[in-house]
């Protein structure tokens, strides 16, 4: 089930707006790139990470969320490992763009992006808000089977997710780990640096009066630009990276 909600909980609509508005700062602050062959330093920082988590916790792994095959700048996925057969509801991993702009964290987070805007500091608002470059925001993870039980898309002023798993305003969880529809399964091999590429939220039917809609999650592999963006800027880094998606199980 695809929701779709107006942030009411905080000052959140006001700063994420502030990538459309006249403050003039550049898609790739927002997390999407303006040329799909380049890596900035920061990019190419985070890439580089991910064998540092490779060492930490066994792997690392990251994926781009998109809605109706528009890249979402945050996008969030919840993934819960599968121990014994059955999902391990002790735990979970956020993977994406995790900005921590959801649950408990997001309220001093706030408040200080409220305070750097009132102060005019656009620029430190940007840091906090923002969730890096959707081709190298690489997660630590542990390696073993996972399944997606919340996807989140931010645009601008609301959110738009699949799933029950997801974080709340005093809470990171809501207790039900449930698989979304789709594409929700994912393995993740010990040593492995892998680019998940796509989770597509595609709706396949019209919204009821309460602002649901029937959607299922699609994955695909990264674009071949992306790869290519890889291959260019960290020749080193390219053939250690396993290419994968996400897939019903």
């Amino acid at each position: 089930m695809l929701r779709r909600g107006i942030l009411l909980e905080t000052l959140r609509p006001l700063l994420l707006a502030i990538c459309s508005t006249t403050l003039a700062v550049s898609l790739s602050g927002c997390g999407t790139p303006t040329d799909p062959s380049e890596l900035d330093n920061n990019a190419k920082l985070a890439a580089n990470a991910a064998k540092t988590m490779v060492s930490q916790r066994g792997a690392a792994i990251v994926v781009r969320v998109a809605l109706a095959g528009k890249f979402c700048s945050p996008g969030q996925v919840r993934l819960r490992p599968i121990v014994g057969g059955k999902i391990d509801r002790s735990r979970f991993v956020d993977i994406g763009q995790a900005t921590k702009n959801h649950g408990p964290e997001s309220i001093g987070i706030f408040a200080k992006t409220a305070f750097q805007m009132a102060t005019l500091h656009p620029s430190g608002a940007m840091k906090t808000v923002g969730g890096g470059d959707i081709r190298t925001s690489f997660v630590a993870i542990e390696p073993g089977q996972y399944v997606v039980t919340w996807v989140n898309c931010d645009e601008s002023n609301k959110m738009t997710w699949m799933g029950t798993d997801r974080p709340l305003i005093f809470s990171n969880e809501t207790g039900k780990s449930i698989p979304v529809r789709g594409d929700y399964s994912i393995t993740i091999g010990n040593g492995q640096i892998v680019d998940a590429g796509v989770l597509d939220m595609i709706p396949d039917r019209s919204s009821d009066w309460l602002g649901k809609t029937s959607a299922r999650l699609v994955g695909t592999e990264a674009p071949s630009a992306f790869k290519d963006a890889f291959r260019q800027n960290l020749p080193e880094l390219y053939p250690q990276i396993t290419y994968t998606r996400f897939s019903a199980q």
